[in-house]
């Protein structure tokens, strides 16, 4: 279990692999190496599918027309002009996950001689902490709002294979055990931000934000050969590498926000990815009958990309207890295939892609003061992990609910679920 305060999309949930391999065998999925390193995080890309709080979970984060309370900072900047008043926010997480990967390393030594490793396996873990904290107030009331707020995602796990020792030459009694481990100790991505919002209009609101965003990162996987005279151990050969260290970038989100008639509110937003370079050192060791060992170690750089997003929504309230909403997002995907699949040839393009969110929300007024809210909604996240044999297109139901009270009290509870992952996030809203 990891807490986002130490490091916590999301997420919005993918699977890990690292290729160190100095030699490109034939295997069946075609995948080669140039020696260096490749990665692969789809749980942790953005859009992250927790950062926009419990209400808009609820509703399948077609939330850049809705967005209304503190988290507008993150969604649609422009949306912080509807607020009134001081309001505080907190966002506590919990993130489920088992997804399955490529094994890059299992890929590429599968070679018909040996014990064979599956080249698709799986990571499984949860992940549970503080998603967002932020605050907004009006400066100049019903005109000029500004917000500063904290997000983070965070993603953990770890996976090993083992199978041998196996006979390879019968004849001379050699046999031979593999084995291929990897973790990802910390993955954590921070952002603290800023944003504000102009009402030129009752009509049409603009806003901007700047934010830090900070990765600390810690990643590693060993490849080991065993090679066996009868049951007596001779040779050894082990290759892997680390991925451990922190990095900046800077960078910022636009949205306009446009209500042409009551009840009829239209959102179009824009948010830059981020780019980190992260200290990876390579090492490899073979060792004889005799115990003695050669070592070598090669020190470089990783780089990890997230998507350019722009968001485009609509939101309509056919009565005054229903709220409607629909939103397309444009996810700059391709920019993985630059940094993040480094070192390993890919047998499927990483093509930029389309994100389809629908959400409604039926509200309940009761006495005392107090209304109750009943959310639903879906999205579809496309395939795109850059290996054929790998399918990570799936289909996300949404779910939530929440309780107000005075207008100044806000309790929500969003969930979100697919074939292997489940996201749920818990939002206190208080209002000044």
């Amino acid at each position: 279990m990891l807490n986002f305060a130490k490091k916590s999309t999301v997420l919005t949930v993918w699977a890990a692999s690292l290729c160190l391999c100095g030699t490109a065998w034939s295997n069946p999925h075609g995948l080669s190496s140039s020696g260096h390193w490749a990665l692969h995080l789809p749980f942790d890309l953005e859009p992250s599918e927790i950062g926009g709080g419990a209400r808009a979970l609820g509703m399948g984060n077609a939330f850049v027309a809705v967005a209304d309370d503190v988290r507008a900072a993150t969604v649609n900047p422009a949306g912080l002009s509807a607020l009134q008043q001081l309001e505080l926010a907190a966002d506590l997480s919990y993130s489920s996950y088992e997804m399955e990967y490529m094994d890059t390393q299992a890929a590429v030594n599968n070679i018909g001689v040996g014990p064979a490793l599956d080249e698709i396996s799986t990571f499984d873990d949860t992940v549970t902490g503080l998603s967002f904290a932020g605050a907004a107030i009006p400066i100049i009331p019903d005109r000029f709002t500004a917000a500063l707020y904290y997000r983070s995602s965070a993603v953990e796990a770890n996976d090993s294979q083992n199978s041998g020792p196996q006979s390879v030459f019968s004849s001379l009694n050699v046999r031979q055990q593999n084995i291929s481990e990897k973790s990802i100790d910390e993955y954590l991505k921070n952002s603290y931000g800023a944003a504000a919002a102009f009402k030129y209009s009752k009509m049409l609101s603009f806003g901007a934000g700047v934010s830090l965003e900070t990765l600390n990162a810690d990643m590693r996987e060993m490849w080991t050969t065993n090679n066996f005279n009868g049951s007596t151990p001779y040779s050894s050969l082990s290759y892997g590498g680390r991925i451990e260290g922190d990095d900046t970038d800077f960078g910022f989100n636009l949205g306009v926000m446009v209500t042409p008639i009551s009840g009829v509110s239209t959102g179009l937003s824009y948010r830059t990815g981020s780019s980190f370079s992260i200290d990876y050192t390579s090492m490899d060791m073979d060792c004889d009958s005799l115990g003695h060992c050669q070592n070598g170690e090669e020190k470089s750089q990783a780089a990890f990309d997230t998507p350019d997003i722009w968001s485009a929504g609509a939101s309509w309230q056919p009565a005054a207890d229903w709220l409607l909403s629909a939103q397309a997002d444009w996810v700059g995907y391709s920019a993985l295939a630059d940094s993040t699949t480094t070192g390993i040839t890919l047998d499927e393009d990483i093509d930029d892609e389309v994100i389809l969110r629908f959400g409604a929300e039926k509200t309940f007024a009761m006495v005392n003061d107090m209304n109750y809210q009943l959310r639903a909604g879906l999205f579809h996240i496309p395939d795109h992990d850059g290996f054929a044999a790998l399918d990570s297109d799936r289909m996300h139901y949404t779910l939530g609910g929440g309780m107000t009270w005075k207008k100044q009290i806000k309790v929500d509870l969003g969930t979100s679920f697919s074939e292997d992952t489940f996201n749920s996030v818990l939002s206190l809203t208080y209002s000044l």
